[in-house]
Formats: C-alpha cells, structure tokens, sequence
C-alpha cells in the first residue's frame, strides 16, 4: 500500500463510514468538514488528518463542535455567521474519542492495517457520535458537558462556560468565571 492508497483508504471511509451518519442527521458537508443548523445551535463535526503523517502511516481523528449564534457573533465581533460552520469557529470543541474512548483517540492506517478492523471501530464510534448529536440539540443540553472542564478544548472551556452561564441567565455565576479569565 502506497501513501496515495493510505488517503484512498481515509476517503472510503469519510464516504462509507462517516458521511452516510451526517446525511441521516441532515448535515451539510464540504470536504471533511459537516454541520447542522438546530432551532438554537449549530453543531459541527470534522475529520482532521494528522500533520505527522508519513508514507507509512496516515492518523486521523474526529472533532466536535457547538455554536451558540450570539455568543459567536459578540465573541467573534461580527454581524454574521459563517456560511459553512466548522469546528474552528466553536467555542465548545473537543475530540471525538472523548465520547468514545474517554480520551484523545487517533485512527491509524498503515500499510498493514486491517481495514475491516478499523471500519467497525469507526462504525461504532460514529453510532456514539449520531447519539450524542441527537441528545445534544440545545445548548443547555450542553450544560453538564460544557462544565466539566475535563471534556472540552481547555482554550474555550471557561469561554464556553462563560456562554452557558449567560445564555441560562446565571449572571453572577459568568461573573465569576469571567473574573477567573
């Protein structure tokens, strides 16, 4: 297997794996980037490939994201929303095998690697994925996530807290983590 056939093998499994649970849940997708508009957050989800992959391996993990719309737009200091929303642009992020192994999980294909191996744990991961989207609509659905600080990139943690807090009209409590900041 050639490095070109280790990104064939990643596309198959973006095409067969990933984007048929991103279709049923009516996200948009661009690349390896997918997203959904919900009546109050827009969830995000991307595949990001590893900058150290080589010829003989090629590593890969999954990110979440949520947008909460007017913590984005006063966070952000802009008028709108971005046309296609990653997870770059949320301030409630954090890798896939959080949800799925309870740690920063990365897939790897190599040359030798059993393909159908990978395919089911990736299955089964992206079935966790589809549940968590269905469950987490809303941003306080989010709440318990959002405060456990463990779970979320640590550079929007406390952004994302402060967000929550204010969305939930907990001023005093946003106060506080703001003042923490």
């Amino acid at each position: 297997m050639t490095d070109a056939d280790l990104n064939i093998e990643f596309d198959k499994l973006i095409a067969n794996v990933c984007a048929p649970v991103f279709k049923r849940l009516d996200f948009k997708k661009s690349g390896t980037n997918f997203y959904k508009k919900t009546d109050e957050i827009i969830q995000t989800f991307n595949l990001q490939k590893s900058p150290f992959n080589s010829k003989d391996q090629l590593s890969f993990t999954g990110n979440i994201g949520f947008i909460e719309p007017e913590a984005h737009l006063k966070l952000y200091q802009v008028d709108s929303l971005p046309n296609f929303p990653k997870c770059t642009d949320s301030i409630v992020q954090f890798r896939l095998g959080q949800i799925t192994d309870g740690t920063d999980y990365w897939y790897k294909i190599t040359h030798k690697s059993e393909i159908t191996l990978l395919t089911t744990k990736l299955e089964k991961d992206m079935q966790k994925v589809q549940e968590f989207f269905e469950t987490h609509v809303t941003f306080l659905s989010l709440e318990e996530y959002i405060c456990d600080k463990t779970n979320i990139n640590p550079f929007w943690a406390e952004a994302g807290r402060f967000a929550l807090l204010k969305k939930l009209g907990r001023d005093k409590e946003a106060s506080r983590v703001l003042a923490k900041v």
